[in-house]
């Protein structure tokens, strides 16, 4: 199938199911995301055929907890005892 005929179809069935539009990208990077929470990154990599792990990163959206998480698993330095 061509890629605009991909996307009609994407398009057309989210209409259908009263979804949020769409395209396939969005759903090629809600995978990735979804993957990138349970796995390594290399590993999703392999799985969307990217040669280079950054093309992966930039697929991967982080969901507010992960963010959070990690922000919250960091230590500062205490400057006040400077």
């Amino acid at each position: 199938m061509a890629g605009k005929v991909i996307a009609r179809l994407v398009r057309e069935l989210c209409t259908r199911a009263d979804f949020p539009p769409a395209t396939p990208h969005d759903f090629r990077r809600t995978t990735a995301t979804v993957l990138a929470e349970h796995w390594p990154i290399q590993v999703v990599r392999d799985i969307l055929g990217h040669t280079h792990v950054t093309a992966t990163e930039r697929y991967v959206r982080q969901s507010a907890d992960v963010a959070r998480a990690a922000a919250a698993s960091m230590t500062l330095p205490d400057l006040a005892r400077g």
